[in-house]
């Protein structure tokens, strides 16, 4: 008998899962004090939490980087990979030895307790009364930025408040990354905050208001994703997932924002590579209902870091919901089973869906499937 699991977390009329990106955490601050989460714990904009994204309400635990002003209200928030929290402030104070503006990106290591400046926008060319309200890093360097005031920057590179920009570290040019504009957001809407996927240059982007772009409608609670070059999702819905966003008698706003996601879920095996004899035959025969020594069976890589039956098991429970291929809520082994293991076998197109692959209720077409599953294997 095959395993069949439901979406464990409800966003706007879907299946959170079937984002091109699967989560497995959301970071963000608010704009007003609440009280999320099962715990329940409390959320402002002095601080940065996280949402494990587990069944609603979900548990919400707090990130620390240090003590904050109590008057200052965190507008942008990253971390890096060597684990250093980078973050933006909507007004000027004194962290240890840094003086922080709205133009400054202030990082906090965790490891010395110690503030530091990581980009200076005052030197960099962002102009006074400018303040950086969306940051992330691609591949830990260059940076993604966007403003709270349409923005003139050397090179003459233009921002509207609906744009990023992505500043070199190399060459230390701006340069124009996302167009707010010629995406379609309305005139008047700011980019709140901002995460970018290394893996697969995907953006999720958080907005200042309601709106709808690529067909797609969000609300100053909700994180999109945007799946290159005009794919757009709803990943995340607060008042959705928790009715008490709206607590204070209207929607409170989602602002800083940071994501997590699983790299490589489909390698099964943890060899690094991701295979259809080993991986892919490893989570069929999962989702078919096969248990013991019949699970691994000439199904592991020379190089497998998971090679008993109970290490392959439990890794492929815990990654249960994002082998949702087809984005319907449930994971089945003659529709996302098939789907993943023709994947890893080279088969694309309709070939791909052929045969009534894509489960009933699916909100994903076969390109859809095509873009999530390479996701999995990256």
């Amino acid at each position: 008998m095959g395993r069949v699991m439901a979406c464990v977390l409800a966003a706007v009329g879907s299946c959170a899962y079937a984002a091109d990106t699967p989560l497995t955490q959301l970071r963000f601050s608010t704009d007003v004090t609440l009280l999320l989460g099962g715990g329940p714990f409390a959320v402002n904009s002095n601080a940065v939490v996280a949402d494990d994204l587990s069944a609603a309400p979900g548990q919400v635990s707090g990130i620390s980087f240090g003590t904050l002003p109590a008057g200052a209200r965190v507008l942008a928030y990253h971390q890096g990979a060597n684990g250093d929290h980078l973050f933006v402030l909507d007004t000027t104070v004194t962290l240890g030895a840094v003086t922080a503006t709205p133009r400054t990106v202030v990082a906090y290591a965790p490891a010395d307790r110690a503030y530091s400046v990581f980009f200076d926008g005052a030197a960099h060319g962002i102009p006074d009364g400018t303040m950086i309200d969306a940051l992330a890093l691609i591949d830990d360097t260059d940076l993604l930025l966007s403003f709270d005031v349409p923005t003139l920057l050397p090179g003459n590179v233009f921002a509207d408040p609906r744009d990023l920009v992505r500043y070199g570290a190399v060459s230390g040019a701006y340069s124009l990354h996302f167009d707010g504009s010629a995406a379609g957001l309305a005139p008047g809407l700011n980019v709140q905050d901002v995460h970018f996927f290394d893996h697969n240059a995907h953006l999720l982007l958080n907005f200042d208001g309601a709106g709808i772009v690529g067909g797609v409608g969000f609300d100053a609670d909700s994180v999109v994703e945007l799946t290159p070059p005009s794919t757009w999702h709803v990943v995340y819905d607060g008042s959705m997932r928790d009715s008490r966003w709206t607590a204070t008698g209207s929607e409170a706003d989602l602002v800083a924002l940071y994501a997590q996601t699983l790299r490589k879920v489909l390698d099964v095996d943890g060899d690094g590579n991701v295979d259809a004899l080993t991986d892919g035959l490893l989570a069929t025969r999962f989702l078919l209902g096969v248990n013991g020594p019949a699970l691994i069976n000439a199904a592991l890589a020379s190089g497998a870091q998971r090679f008993t039956p109970e290490t392959v098991q439990t890794y492929l429970t815990s990654v249960m919901p994002f082998l949702d291929a087809d984005g319907n809520g449930n994971v089945d082994p003659m529709t996302d089973g098939v789907l993943m293991l023709r994947y890893l076998f080279g088969v694309r197109g309709a070939s791909l869906s052929a045969g009534g692959a894509i489960g009933a209720g699916s909100p994903r077409t076969t390109a859809q499937v095509e873009t999530y599953i390479s996701g999995l294997s990256k």
